[in-house]
C-alpha cells in the first residue's frame, strides 16, 4: 500500500488510502512519514499541530 501510494503521487496523482481501524491508519501514516523524511522530503526537526492540536507522528 506505501509502495503505491508514492508511485501514484510520483505521478502526480491524488491517492486516498482506507484502513480499518485508527491502529492500521497511525501504522500507514508513520511507514509514509519515516519514507519523507528518509527521501528528505519531511524535516523531522519542524513540527506543527494537527487537528484538535496533535502532534504528528516522528
Amino acid at each position: 500500500m506505501i509502495d503505491a501510494y508514492f508511485e501514484w503521487h510520483a505521478r502526480g496523482k491524488r491517492v486516498m488510502l482506507v484502513s480499518g481501524s485508527n491502529t492500521e491508519a497511525d501504522a500507514i501514516n508513520g511507514a509514509i512519514q519515516q519514507r519523507q523524511v528518509d527521501h528528505g522530503e519531511m524535516d523531522p526537526a519542524r513540527s506543527s499541530l494537527g487537528w484538535g492540536a496533535t502532534r504528528p507522528r516522528r
